[in-house]
């Protein structure tokens, strides 16, 4: 199983499977074209159904802002989200 997981997504064609995937690189991890990235999660405890607590989606929001993905970014740890993915993200915070 991890070995046609590494064949699908290594980013070069294996001869067993032809199949053709991005390469391993900041951008692709950045456009989320390139499968074996890893994404940062965050969980909240609230009952379904209710609001997010008022301080928690500020946090939430700051997270996904300018200011914390230029956070992200000096930290070093993970890549900033695309647009597409911060609006997705915000859309769950409404």
């Amino acid at each position: 199983m991890a070995r046609a997981c590494w064949q699908r997504c290594s980013g070069y064609v294996s001869r067993s499977s032809q199949l053709v995937c991005d390469e391993p690189t900041q951008e692709n991890t950045w456009r989320r074209t390139y499968a074996l990235t890893r994404y940062s999660t965050a969980f909240v405890n609230r009952l379904p159904g209710q609001p997010l607590d008022p301080k928690v989606k500020e946090f939430l929001r700051y997270v996904l802002s300018q200011d914390g993905m230029a956070a992200v970014v000096r930290d070093k740890a993970f890549q900033p989200l695309n647009a597409d993915a911060i609006r997705g993200e915000l859309k769950t915070l409404e």
